[in-house]
């Protein structure tokens, strides 16, 4: 049913999208994409399909095929709500436009407006309200989503925006990172290669080849390079000249 999809109607309606990704974080359903006519258009509404594509398709991953053994209004008004699997995951999403402090046994956390919490085997990933402003970071084996205001090192990544890294090859990892901007990468947090390799970042094109070089990464395996509306997709390499 395409009134179900992220991205329907995002020009007249973006906070829709944002309403559809959360439904599919709290009950571990298939995530559906409109694309162009009313929904997110082409190359303008790319960062915010990937956006919806990371949140909710990394989750469903380990939730789609698990019993939904539980779900519960956290609030009174019901804008925070709460499901369990079977597998022992758990999310908690706030539809509130405001920030909302959620407690759990020893988990106290304040939920962005239209923020998560979502846990499960092999994933943790949650929007939260950090500081003055949202904080977004998905974790998986050998893959990364942060979204920060680039003041601090957030997962080992600092930049204003949306970055993803995630493993291609044993010396290859892929980062998309949102055009705002400078850019740092901690290599050796990200990707787990020890500090001293030779390392460098490379420019890759729209279907995913690598071409041309950068920079090289510092002793301190820190990278630094600016990511544009032109020049958004890049690759790590280990052992490049």
């Amino acid at each position: 049913y395409v009134g179900d999809s992220a991205g329907l109607l995002h020009e007249s309606s973006p906070h829709l999208a944002d309403r559809k990704d959360l439904f599919n974080i709290l009950y571990g359903t298939t995530p559906l994409f409109w694309l162009n006519g009313t929904g997110y258009q082409f190359p303008q509404d790319m960062h915010r399909m990937l956006r919806s594509f990371h949140d909710t398709c990394h989750w469903h991953e380990v939730v789609a095929f698990e019993r939904l053994v539980d779900h519960e209004f956290v609030t009174t008004d019901r804008a925070v709500q709460r499901t369990r699997f079977a597998n022992g995951a758990m999310a908690v999403v706030n539809f509130s436009n405001e920030a909302r402090v959620y407690e759990d046994g020893d988990t106290t956390v304040t939920l962005a407006p239209r923020g998560y919490l979502a846990r499960g085997p092999g994933i943790e990933q949650s929007r939260l309200w950090v500081g003055e402003c949202p904080q977004t970071v998905i974790k998986r084996p050998e893959h990364l989503t942060v979204e920060a205001d680039g003041e601090n090192f957030v997962g080992g990544v600092k930049c204003s925006g949306r970055v993803t890294a995630f493993k291609v090859l044993d010396d290859e990892w892929l980062l998309f990172v949102h055009p705002h901007g400078v850019c740092e990468i901690d290599v050796t947090k990200i990707t787990g290669w020890p500090s001293g390799n030779n390392v460098a970042v490379y420019r890759v094109n729209d279907i995913g080849d690598v071409r041309d070089k950068i920079c090289v990464v510092n002793p301190d395996a820190i990278a630094r390079f600016r990511s544009t509306e032109q020049s958004w997709r890049f690759a790590l390499l280990r052992g490049s000249t």
